[in-house]
């Protein structure tokens, strides 16, 4: 039985690893040299080459030819490497053999001098599966290795090995290949071995592999087996349920352009045909991706024929760059979790992106909503203290006609209606003070120490007034007029407070708490005649005959 494609074309000599030049050059360097370390960490994605590139440096360390990086004839220990015959290369599965007993079964053969070659070399593969006794058991071997002993520790989550480890290896990481080397990779590999592949196909294996060049040439021998020749781009679709480009161009066109019942047609016709939405989803994030790029003035590279980038290029200038980057957002979520089959995250999404471009402004009074977020932190305390605290009862008769109850016009409105008698007479009300309470507000924000947030507990305050130099707050409640007072005696928040109302006023007043609570919770009976529900039930006819409050009516 012939041997499989990758294992076939896995490199056998630095020469032979393609997208990883920073640590070829690097190891290169350190055998001839002589300056080889005694351990070694291989960081990357998979399918990048970190057990091959393991391998070889093993093979350049012992090998006995002059040329030891690129030998032209390999020697007998380099031999036996390749045939995986050799005594002093030792290959270690962690995920299987992640125990302590394992590491010291290693830390003792360790001991022992190479059988036949200068050193023995030691790969752990996998090596983020270890458990924390392992490590600490190998701790001390890497700190004081044996004479001769090399340790090779390859992982695709550099981020689970322990800072002792990381500390005491020399790390390199291996970076995801790029598409054009995947690629010139593939071209290379179906001309020695006579595969009549089009360039389109070996394109979309490369995206395909995502970086991983074992996956690519995996994808490649199952796409030669899978049909006659030649493969074309289309073959390599229906073998893997990609389905076609005209998928992921519609979609991202539909999405742009809010079209949510056509995009949620495409996505299901594709469930419907057996297409394997995680491949849909892939597409449209990469489709959404490039449409962004082409909008920001970015020249893309080969990814793309050219049928298919002037139809991005098109999707990008009929959508605008916030509208693409919204949409990127939602599709890129973490927990949009695809599944092959089924299409219901794919859907959700779809429709959150729809509902997104729907403006709900207008239905929605943005001065309340701001105005209930700067209130939340007294709610609480509000709900308490509304027990005690009069409220206004209004009783409203409607009458039998609108002659018996006619509504008084603006100008005949007795001026002693409108007054306030509950004001104080050695107070005056500023006009300037009043235009300006939004602006002071609005000038507050909360300040890292702070107990409370001032914004939130000055807007609780229901009358402010003049008196000689000095502004005095009237509040409703007890616990806001305390927590007012309690500010106050902070010189930070004094400080705060009293330059917020300078930068109205243009003038420094010192903050006084009104101590009676009375004038305000007259303010508030007499207020709430002037509420919008009470004027509404005038404007149909309603007639204030007595307004009480809720301690008279309990009484």
């Amino acid at each position: 039985m012939t041997e499989v494609l990758y294992r076939k074309w896995r490199p056998k000599q630095f020469s032979d690893i393609v997208g990883q030049p920073h640590v070829v050059k690097t190891l290169i360097r350190a055998v001839q040299s002589e300056r080889v370390a005694h351990a070694y960490l291989f960081c990357g994605p998979r399918g990048t080459g970190k057990t091959s590139t393991a391998r070889i440096l093993a093979k350049s360390i012992n090998c006995e030819s002059r040329d030891s990086c690129n030998p032209i004839e390999p020697c007998r220990i380099c031999r036996s490497i390749d045939k995986g015959i050799a005594l002093d290369l030792i290959e270690i599965d962690a995920a299987s053999n992640r125990g302590i007993d394992d590491i010291r079964d290693l830390r003792e053969k360790a001991r022992y001098a190479p059988n036949e070659a200068s050193h023995k070399i030691y790969i752990i593969d996998e090596a983020h599966m270890l458990t924390d006794q392992a490590f600490n058991a190998l701790l001390k071997t890497l700190e004081e290795p044996p004479e001769k002993v090399i340790f090779i520790l390859a992982t695709t989550e550099s981020h689970k090995i322990p800072p002792t480890i990381l500390s005491r290896c020399q790390r390199y990481d291996f970076a995801r290949i790029t598409t054009e080397v995947i690629s010139d990779r593939l071209s290379e590999i179906c001309k020695v071995e006579e595969f009549k592949v089009e360039i389109d196909a070996l394109h979309l294996i490369a995206n395909l592999a995502r970086g991983a060049l074992r996956d690519a040439i995996n994808i490649l021998e199952q796409s030669v087996v899978s049909d006659d020749p030649p493969i074309s781009e289309s073959k390599v679709r229906n073998l893997l349920d990609l389905g076609d480009d005209t998928i992921n161009i519609e979609l991202t066109k539909n999405l742009l352009e809010k079209n949510t019942s056509k995009a949620l047609e495409i996505v299901n016709k594709a469930a419907n045909s057996g297409t394997d939405l995680r491949y849909v989803h892939m597409g449209l994030i990469k489709y959404l991706r490039a449409t962004l790029l082409i909008k920001s003035n970015i020249k893309l590279n080969s990814e793309f024929s050219e049928d298919i980038y002037k139809q991005i290029e098109s999707i990008s200038q009929n959508c605008e760059l916030d509208s693409i980057l919204s949409c990127l957002k939602t599709v890129t979520d973490p927990d949009l979790k695809t599944d092959s089959s089924n299409p219901l995250s794919l859907e959700l999404a779809i429709v959150e992106i729809g509902m997104k471009s729907v403006n709900y402004n207008n239905q929605i009074n943005k001065p309340d909503l701001v105005h209930i977020k700067e209130t939340v932190d007294v709610q609480q305390d509000q709900s308490i203290q509304e027990k005690k605290d009069d409220r206004n009862s209004v009783k409203i008769i409607k009458p039998k006609s609108s002659e018996e109850a006619p509504i008084k016009k603006p100008d005949q409105i007795n001026s002693s209606e409108t007054k306030d008698s509950g004001a104080p007479n050695n107070f005056k009300s500023d006009e300037k003070l009043e235009n300006g309470w939004q602006s002071i507000l609005e000038s507050l924000r909360y300040t890292k120490g702070q107990k409370f947030n001032l914004k939130a507990l000055l807007v609780t305050c229901t009358s402010r007034k003049l008196k000689n130099d000095s502004i005095v707050l009237g509040f409703s409640h007890p616990s806001h007029r305390e927590r007012m007072e309690h500010e106050l005696t902070i010189p930070e928040s004094r400080k705060i407070l009293s330059d917020s109302f300078a930068k109205i006023m243009n003038k420094q007043y010192e903050l006084i708490v009104e101590k009676d609570n009375v004038t305000a919770r007259e303010n508030k009976i007499n207020n709430g005649a002037h509420s919008p529900l009470i004027r509404a039930a005038q404007s149909m006819g309603a007639q204030i005959i007595e307004q009480n409050t809720k301690r008279e009516l309990d009484n």
